[in-house]
């Protein structure tokens, strides 16, 4: 299996409803965290939904 994007989710969960699915090196700003998760979303600032930290570097 070949992953080539980041889910986006609606929660900070697996349960969460995937909203988006970001590709490899798209920029993200970190607004929030809860546990092992992070709220992300675009550079200006516009939430997106939780991915988890794992993914991020």
């Amino acid at each position: 299996m070949t992953t080539t994007g980041a889910n986006v989710r609606s929660s900070a969960s697996m349960s969460g409803s995937v909203v988006r699915v970001l590709d490899a090196g798209t920029r993200v700003r970190v607004v929030g965290q809860e546990g092992s998760w992070r709220r992300v979303a675009d550079p200006s600032g516009e939430p997106w939904g939780w991915v988890h930290g794992s993914i991020l570097r």
